[in-house]
């Protein structure tokens, strides 16, 4: 399962946590598009709790 979290105030910030593999990566793919287009800037992406199962 993949949570995804995204703060548009700045810094913009996308928090992925659980596991990103599988059909994951196609919906995170989809929510970063997304998330560019909110922004228009240049957001970071948060990892730490993103798993490697």
């Amino acid at each position: 399962m993949l949570k995804i979290t995204t703060q548009n105030k700045q810094p913009a910030r996308m928090v992925l946590e659980g596991t990103l593999a599988g059909a994951w990566v196609e919906e995170a793919r989809q929510a970063w598009q997304r998330f560019l287009q909110e922004t228009g800037g240049r957001p970071a992406v948060d990892l730490k709790e993103e798993s490697h199962d």
